[in-house]
């Protein structure tokens, strides 16, 4: 009877959620036919799951998503379309519409979870009700949940990190909870996964110290909660990627050390102001709310009561019990903070982290757990450290407060689902005619997110084509710079794929085509700003003008400069694979190897002259550096930089042999030692360094 009263009474904090979603997102995000309020991180887990949503349901790994960039992202786990929603609704693809969006539901979801949790940790701290639904409103008006909604809605999915603590605090081990909560963490985000192993080996640490269970059976569930949960993340995709690559960012998306009283936004209260802090900072957000700081200076100063104090004392110093569960959230918020620390603007130190850790680049994310131990670390205080009347009237007024303090932030919450429809700058015909025609999409080159990733990709997700670029939270560069070999490479062997239409905004590409012969006939369509080559396009409705791209093929003689400012970089030269950001003064080679493709005005009848001036990467600590000089793949020198050798211009042969019909140059610079600023102890830099290239210069050999 007793639980079926407990049961009956969960009721309430479900209510409580459902109440609050409406109140804060207005309710309408939940039907799956309203796309308009997805921005950003939404928009990417729409396409992602638009691409999805077509593969075969018999796949493996079960979250492959080649048609969304061809596997550069990985699986469907690196694009944000929440994996655990995602394959379920994707057995029932057909019956569902298009377009369709799940993420309302999710939220919806995690509104109540998060009621609920919320509802259940409070039960380990009072039986009563007010006090545990004064709480669960604290708990689900949280500014680092709430705050979640506008951003990624993923991370609302701080349940599990309440979830977790509730295991830890259970009065014996829950190993089948546990197994099934990182598995759930792992389907929705590794940052989840993450904080939740940790919490996990916590709790693993405090059965041990309590010798319950035995040492055998831990060890037993150990084994098997690994092994399961590995083979959810292969069958997710995790391991789809294997270059190695870690995302940059680390050190920058961090928690600021005011990160807990500072509103960061003027939106998350009326009456403090927010602090200076950098730019990154956002990540880390988590501004406890004025309610809730003010509710923890009452409990501290409960303590002042001698008795109070002395029975709060014997809770808080049983060090088998919460040692393990406190240092577990000391230890992920020291992560947070991520190797360079800050207070406000202010940079107090810096130090070096191991290179994997940068895969968990938005440190600031694993303060979560921190967060929700102080939250009701304050409850804990108030309930005992006051009369239960007395404890009810804090609580209330403190909610209150934070409720009138931050009430700004329904005006923002609340227009997410008044956003207007998106409005596709893709106006021409041509693009929903290629549509019909072709089953792929080429950027051309394929691009590291590219600017004008979501227009291109909404048009590609939402016409089935295959795409083989986008914006992926994780990628495989190794495959990216390999894709963007084989194009260049089979545009300058004339070789086009009559099932794929190309999106060129590089004139010097868009050059190399009109003066190659082509395997396939085409068209070249000027449409909404970009050349689209079409293969085997009989339509009448094309209008490229040849001229707009005819001045752009390199004249002999003519000096290009790298810099970010020179007109003769653009459209005469295209950097394929191996090259850094464009800077003031040039631009940096970044790997073993540097490609960049050249098409000449006309073919020339005689050799010509190579002249690089270029800026090699060389100190006492790394004196010397080679590079062999591919032209059209055939070797033609072997460059030698040193120190003390102040001579930074370098001159190459290029055969005339060597330039066929095609009057296109395919130079290659292959680096010996090239070496990170790293690895010599100079910096966090770990990109290999060759050649900080200024100008390049060809000329007829006199």
């Amino acid at each position: 009877m007793k639980k079926l009263k407990n049961n009956c009474q969960l009721g309430i904090p479900v209510l409580l959620g459902i109440a609050i979603f409406i109140w804060v997102t207005g309710g309408s995000i939940i039907w799956p036919s309203h796309i308009n309020w997805l921005r950003e991180d939404g928009v990417e887990a729409l396409c992602g799951w638009e691409f999805f949503r077509y593969t075969p349901v018999f796949q493996s790994p079960l979250g492959t998503n080649y048609p969304y960039g061809m596997g550069v992202g990985g699986s469907v786990i690196y694009e944000d379309p929440l994996f655990i929603f995602a394959f379920p609704f994707k057995l029932f693809s057909s019956l569902l519409p298009t377009p369709f969006q799940y993420l309302g539901i999710w939220i919806f979801l995690c509104f109540i979870l998060q009621a609920l949790f919320s509802w259940k940790l409070l039960e380990k701290i009072t039986d009563n009700q007010w006090l545990k639904f004064l709480g669960t409103l604290f708990f689900v008006l949280s500014p680092a949940f709430i705050g979640r909604y506008g951003g990624s809605g993923l991370f609302l999915a701080q349940w599990l990190i309440l979830a977790a603590i509730g295991l830890y605090l259970s009065l014996y081990f829950r190993k089948y909870a546990w197994c099934f909560l990182l598995c759930i963490s792992s389907l929705i985000h590794a940052y989840l996964l993450l904080m939740l192993l940790v919490l996990w080996v916590a709790d693993l640490l405090q059965r041990k110290i309590l010798a319950e269970p035995t040492d055998q059976e831990l060890i037993k569930h150990i084994f098997l909660t690994i092994l399961i949960l590995l083979i959810v993340l292969w069958q997710s995709g995790y391991f789809m990627l294997h270059s190695g690559y870690v995302a940059p960012g680390l050190g920058l998306y961090r928690m600021n050390l005011l990160s807990f009283i500072d509103p960061f936004f003027t939106r998350w209260s009326r009456i403090l102001m927010p602090h200076s802090h950098t730019a990154g900072d956002y990540e880390g957000f988590s501004y406890l709310g004025l309610g809730i700081i003010i509710l923890g200076i009452l409990g501290l100063a409960g303590l002042l009561n001698l008795k109070k104090r002395r029975q709060i004392k014997i809770i808080f110093f049983n060090i088998k019990k919460f040692a393990p569960l406190i240092g577990a959230a000391f230890l992920l918020m020291v992560f947070a903070l991520s190797n360079r620390i800050v207070l406000g603007q202010h940079e107090l130190f810096q130090y070096e982290l191991p290179d994997f850790l940068g895969i968990f680049r938005a440190t600031g994310r694993m303060a979560l757990p921190i967060y929700y131990l102080i939250y009701l670390g304050v409850f804990y205080l108030i309930v005992k450290c006051y009369k239960k009347s007395t404890s009810i009237l804090l609580i209330f007024a403190c909610l209150t407060l934070q409720i009138i303090d931050s009430s700004k932030v329904l005006s923002w919450t609340r227009a997410f689902a008044k956003r207007p429809a998106y409005n596709s700058p893709l106006k021409s015909p041509v693009w929903s005619k290629a549509a019909n025609k072709y089953k792929k999409i080429f950027y051309t080159l394929p691009e590291d997110y590219p600017e004008d990733w979501e227009p291109i990709t909404r048009y590609a997700a939402f016409n089935r084509l295959i795409i083989n670029s986008g914006y992926f939270a994780r990628k495989n560069v190794e495959l990216v710079n390999k894709y963007r070999i084989e194009l260049m490479n089979a545009i300058i062997h004339g070789q086009l794929d009559k099932n794929t239409f190309y999106l060129v905004k590089d004139k010097n590409i868009l050059r190399i085509i009109t003066n190659t012969k082509m395997n396939l006939p085409y068209q070249i369509s000027k449409s909404d700003g970009y050349f689209l080559v079409l293969p085997d396009w009989s339509e009448k409705t094309i209008n490229a003008d040849q001229s707009a791209w005819d001045n752009y093929a390199y004249i002999l003689g003519t000096n290009i400069f790298f810099q970010k400012s020179d007109k003769n970089f653009k459209g005469n030269i295209t950097l394929v694979k191996g090259w850094g950001v464009q800077e003031d003064k040039g631009v940096l080679t970044d790997g073993n190897s540097a490609v960049m493709v050249l098409l000449l005005h006309k073919k020339t009848d005689s050799d010509l002259i190579l002249t690089i001036e270029g800026l090699p990467h060389i100190n006492t600590q790394h004196p010397r550096l080679e590079a062999d000089i591919v032209v059209n793949h055939q070797h033609l020198n072997h460059l030698v930089y040193k120190l003390g050798d102040f001579s930074n211009r370098k001159k190459v042969v290029i055969p005339k042999s060597l330039i066929s019909d095609n009057p296109t140059l395919y130079i290659e610079f292959v680096f010996k030692n090239a070496v990170s600023p790293k690895r010599l102890g100079l910096s966090s830099d770990n990109r290999k360094l060759g050649l900080f290239i200024l100008s390049l210069n060809l000329d007829k050999k006199k």
